[in-house]
């Protein structure tokens, strides 16, 4: 879940089984803050973190625990180990300020049961995805299992309302959307008001993926469907993947559809990236505006004056390594092909050291 956070930190859950946290990086890379959970819960689940302006941040922990299921579900399995989600918020210290448990909330019985089967020996029931601050404070999760998005209050932890077309305790009425969305991803109230999600589709024939956008009237329940993105032909991503909605288009991540589609405003394509291998994927893509400090050039432009036709003209900027280790660049990109640059990759800068580089204008 590499992204950018608000505050223009960079973070990610590292897996290595010494860590398993996220993590925080600057500008240069230099890992700056890590996230984890507390009241005696061991391990973050890496599915979503969202760090507020204040500095406090959202995690979730799935949270196993034994249940006889034989008295929840007819043929449940006495020994099963079912798995809950736990919500915390921690503050700036990384003390946690607020939890909500779907124990005492949500049923087991509110997972879909084309997925979920309640008779196995592990019963995942919520697989929440992705966690949400609303815009008066309150938290939206996306619980894929249950095909549902909920809101909680940040106040009680009570269940503010569910919804989900496909959802055993759907609340709402849709309009403009006869399928409703199925085992979703990544929830996201967007600056216009609206919500964001993307739709896995599984369990819906046919079965296909989607980008959806809903108008919701929260005081009278109702949801409707003001745009959608389809892939022609459609694509299949049966998990992950997300929607990110920006003012100068959006990005469609297919999860294990195997490819990244940017659109223009008008939905048509700016750019496709599909990984060719089957195993490949990626969990969250994103399109943020970026600069890494990480090196400095000492002229931000270089006016190469008046060249004549054919000339090479080349102008030394001087590049510094502002980083603590030696860095080695292996390559240099222009957009076109009238700008180069005249220099053997790779280059090895020194922490702190710097070195000249001849850009060329033909």
């Amino acid at each position: 879940d590499f992204k950018m956070q608000p505050s223009g930190m960079l973070t990610y859950f590292d897996n290595s089984p010494s860590k398993l946290k996220f993590y925080g990086l600057d500008s240069t890379y230099t890992v700056v803050d890590s996230f984890d959970v507390g009241n005696g819960y061991d391990v973050p689940d890496f599915h979503d973190l969202q760090v507020l302006p204040n500095r406090h941040a959202l995690l979730m922990i799935y949270d196993d625990q034994p249940v006889r299921m034989d008295l929840v579900f007819p043929g449940g399995d006495p020994n099963a180990i079912v798995t809950g989600l736990v919500l915390q918020e921690i503050d700036a210290s990384k003390n946690v300020v607020f939890q909500w448990r779907s124990w005492d909330h949500f049923e087991i019985t509110d997972a879909d049961n084309c997925v979920v089967d309640l008779t196995d020996s592990e019963v995942d029931y919520v697989h929440a995805n992705a966690i949400e601050r609303d815009t008066d404070g309150n938290w939206l999760i996306s619980s894929r299992h249950m095909n549902e998005i909920t809101k909680i209050s940040r106040t009680t932890g009570n269940i503010i309302w569910r919804m989900g077309f496909n959802a055993y305790n759907n609340q709402f009425s849709f309009f403009g959307d006869l399928r409703g969305f199925s085992h979703q991803h990544d929830i996201r109230r967007l600056p216009n008001g609206n919500l964001s999600i993307y739709d896995n589709g599984n369990c819906i024939v046919p079965e296909y993926s989607r980008g959806l956008e809903y108008f919701v009237d929260e005081g009278n329940k109702t949801a409707t469907l003001v745009w959608e993105y389809r892939d022609d032909p459609d694509t299949y991503g049966r998990a992950t993947g997300n929607v990110q909605r920006r003012a100068g288009g959006t990005m469609v991540n297919w999860g294990f559809g195997r490819k990244v589609t940017d659109l223009h405003p008008d939905d048509s394509k700016s750019l496709e990236v599909v990984f060719g291998q089957a195993n490949m994927s990626t969990y969250r893509a994103f399109r943020f505006p970026w600069t890494t400090s990480q090196f400095l050039l000492n002229q931000s432009s270089i006016d190469f004056g008046q060249v004549a036709m054919g000339d090479p003209t080349a102008r030394p900027p001087n590049l510094r390594n502002r980083w603590n280790r030696t860095t080695e660049i292996d390559a240099f990109v222009s957009t076109s092909s009238w700008f180069r640059v005249r220099y053997a990759t790779p280059i090895s800068i020194p922490a702190g050291g710097n070195t000249t580089v001849q850009v060329v204008f033909k």
